[in-house]
């Protein structure tokens, strides 16, 4: 089976049979969170709870430098699922945090919005969180492999809190300005200080306009600089341990990772079009999700991405799943390994020509 199946420690941890249970359905690796933002996440299958609340973010491997310690841990998840036969990779949140570290810089946009979850980048002091919490997390995965999660700037949809911006209809230029940091050190070196103003109210005028301001080139440049520079540093000490790194295609700048999970969360062009961005790529992993949508059709929707040239899915969310998409998800994987199989090389779509928007899943 090629697939990876996301899982939270709380899935497993008090629940004696959820190890056995997710290996009798098939399930032969998963993801399992080692650190986690805020959240309110469902337990369809757990004997003693049914809704499970994270105030902030948390640290699931005990007091691990820069993040407090969770309720609940992932060293007793992970052995109880190998005890089962499952592989067991490390799932690792960076930059997005909820109530935990307000000294470090978050997104400001052009109207002086700040998203609270998303650290601003162009900070040294983010860039050293990130690293420090990277480095003290791997050692977790030493000689296996971490799926690092927001290590790039987080976009306006990225979920936070109680999300209640759907209804403005913001189209996705509008919304990957609203997303955009333009803090005082994400333009210094690009502009001289008296011009920054100005161009923040080019970017407002830009929401409710049809045009991005002159200078916008220069500012995507330089966020995808300053994350290529993290991303190295961050290989770097995945290196010092062992650990094989699987990043977002949508946060690895100027995208120069061999390996890569593309978000294919959407329709069937949507996914399609995203692994076509991602063909630079040796292999390519699409990211989907199973909490949505009938059920009866992942197995054609996977199908058509192993035709478009995902080599292997990852999976969100075993934990969160109902029986009936859980079941329908083990099939359909191997529908999509048929697909892979048989696919030919000609039936690989070329990327486009044009730059896509952020992906704007939730995690």
């Amino acid at each position: 089976m090629t697939a990876v199946f996301r899982l939270f420690p709380w899935d497993v941890e008090g629940d004696p049979d959820a190890a056995a249970s997710l290996a009798r359905r098939g399930v032969e690796r998963v993801a399992l969170a080692a650190t986690y933002h805020a959240a309110r996440v469902a337990t369809p299958r757990h004997p003693l709870h049914r809704v499970v609340e994270l105030r902030t973010s948390a640290s699931y491997l005990g007091r691990l430098g820069p993040l407090p310690e969770g309720p609940w841990s992932f060293d007793p998840a992970r052995d109880a699922l190998q005890r089962a036969g499952i592989a067991v990779d490390a799932w690792i949140v960076l930059g997005h945090l909820d109530g935990v570290r307000p000294d470090l810089p978050r997104v400001v946009n052009a109207f002086g919005d700040e998203l609270s979850h998303a650290l601003c980048l162009s900070s040294p002091a983010s860039r050293r969180f990130v690293i420090e919490l990277a480095g003290a997390a791997f050692p977790t995965a030493a000689g296996g492999t971490a799926w690092l999660e927001a290590l790039g700037w987080l976009a306006l949809p990225h979920g936070s809190l109680h999300e209640k911006t759907a209804g403005a209809d913001f189209d996705a230029r509008q919304i990957g300005l609203l997303g955009r940091c333009m803090c005082d050190e994400c333009l210094d070196g690009l502009m001289p200080a008296p011009d920054r103003d100005g161009f923040r109210a080019g970017v407002r005028a830009a929401v409710d306009g049809a045009m991005d301001p002159p200078g916008m080139d220069g500012l995507l440049a330089n966020r995808e600089r300053v994350v290529d520079t993290l991303h190295e540093e961050v290989a770097a000490l995945a290196a010092q341990h062992d650990v094989e790194l699987r990043i977002a295609a949508e946060d690895t700048g100027a995208g120069r990772r061999s390996q890569v999970y593309v978000g294919c969360w959407g329709d069937v062009e949507q996914g399609r079009a995203a692994l076509a961005r991602a063909a630079r790529h040796d292999r390519r992993v699409a990211y989907v999700t199973i909490l949505d949508g009938d059920p009866q059709g992942f197995a054609a929707h996977w199908a058509a991405l192993a035709e478009s040239g995902a080599d292997e899915l990852h999976v969100y969310h075993a934990g969160l799943a109902s029986d009936r998409r859980l079941e329908a998800a083990i099939r359909a994987v191997e529908v999509f390994d048929e697909a892979r199989r048989a696919r030919r090389p000609s039936a690989v779509i070329e990327p486009p020509d044009t730059a896509a928007p952020h992906d704007s899943r939730p995690s």
